[in-house]
């Protein structure tokens, strides 16, 4: 198992940059998600550290040795850099059984016969598909196929594994099931993995770090709850989040000895803990950030002292399980709230309370977090 380390890496097709001066270390051992829209750079990224792609420009080290580097006239082949990689349509081979699918790495490498043998029953014993050896991919389901593109890969005992999207085909119900069983059978091989995916969710429950990205460019870097919590920008603030937090746009006002942000529809006290980082904003428009379990129906929780309610219209009532998504509007501002329980009836008026403590601050113009 091995470390990762991207320098100055960048891509550019055309006059479209894929991903620009890229600067990461990915941990031995370390369960790293790649996250991001579409076209963000995220799989440029992971086919880059494959070798399938020539950045140009930057390095590529695995461990200690350098493997890429167009400065440096330095590119290891895919097959010397000992990484296996899981693609997300699977790219079995149809017209092979499972067996074979999975010692065909093996069988490039011209390993021992016993050796294959003992050691694709063993990977396959792992990922309990040792009663699927004798069939083909076309007689098997979406979850098993996808185990069977991880033991070709898990086979050849990489120092680290890709894998780009691998549940995206499957259904939710299974998409749940097999994360965690990715996850499980990570840590106890203890390799080094980059996975990519679109879905934060599934960032957010596996991931050890996560790097979001946008248009070729890192947005932030840090564990689930760092992203969470202390987003640094708008983007990763709108994006990490399920439902994702509520924006609201004002202008940081001073009236009768304290500090406000008008929101033209109402205003919101600024709370005394951060008046001395938003002081300088005065009379600057800035962008609030409020996550949906942050809002309280005043009449259906006990216990609230704050007395800054916003009196709002419920638009929809989400059952969502074990809570509700109440979407909400006064005026041109919307925001949505998530609760275990709720008075409202759609197009009521009701009293919305906001913990003061949790909100957001951003930078308007820049749309860095300033809180």
């Amino acid at each position: 198992m091995v470390s990762v380390t991207i320098k100055d890496l960048t891509k550019q097709y055309g006059t479209c940059v894929a991903v620009k001066d890229l600067n990461l270390e990915i941990k031995d051992g370390e369960f790293f998600v790649f996250l991001g829209p579409s076209g963000c750079g995220k799989s440029t990224t992971l086919l880059c550290i494959a070798g399938l792609v020539k950045p140009d420009k930057g390095e590529v080290w695995l461990g200690n040795e350098l493997v890429t580097s167009p400065e440096r006239d330095i590119y290891m082949t895919p097959q010397k850099r000992e990484v296996a990689m899981v693609f997300q349509d699977y790219a079995l081979y149809p017209h092979m059984t499972v067996f074979k699918n999975v010692a065909f790495p093996l069988e490039v490498r011209g390993e021992d016969k016993g050796e294959i043998m003992e050691r694709v029953k063993a990977t396959a014993e792992l990922l309990g598909i040792s009663q699927l050896l004798d069939r083909k991919p076309g007689q098997l389901s979406g979850g098993q196929r996808q185990r069977v593109a991880l033991a070709r890969a898990m086979v050849r005992k990489p120092k680290v594994f890709l894998l780009d999207e691998p549940l995206a085909n499957l259904d939710a119900k299974l998409r749940v099931k097999t994360r965690i069983e990715l996850k499980k059978l990570q840590q106890k091989l203890g390799v080094t993995t980059i996975y990519v995916t679109h879905d934060q969710v599934e960032a957010m429950t596996m991931a050890d770090r996560i790097m979001v990205q946008k248009d070729g460019v890192t947005e932030q870097i840090g564990t689930p709850d760092e992203l969470y919590n202390h987003p640094s920008n708008l983007f990763v603030a709108g994006f990490i989040g399920s439902p994702e937090m509520n924006f609201i746009d004002c202008t940081l006002i001073e009236e009768g000895n304290r500090l406000w942000l008008d929101a033209k529809e109402f205003k919101i006290p600024v709370p005394a803990k951060i008046v001395p980082e938003l002081k300088s904003y005065i009379g600057e428009d800035l962008t609030m950030g409020i996550r949906p379990e942050d809002l309280y129906e005043r009449e259906s929780v006990k216990g609230i002292t704050q007395k800054n309610a916003l009196r709002m219209t419920a638009d929809i009532i989400e059952p969502v399980g074990p809570y509700l998504l109440l979407h909400l509007s006064k005026g041109r501002c919307p925001l949505v709230a998530r609760v275990k329980e709720t008075t409202a009836r759609i197009g009521q008026e009701v009293d919305i309370e906001m913990d003061l403590s949790k909100i957001h601050m951003f930078d308007k113009k820049t749309t860095e977090a300033i809180i």
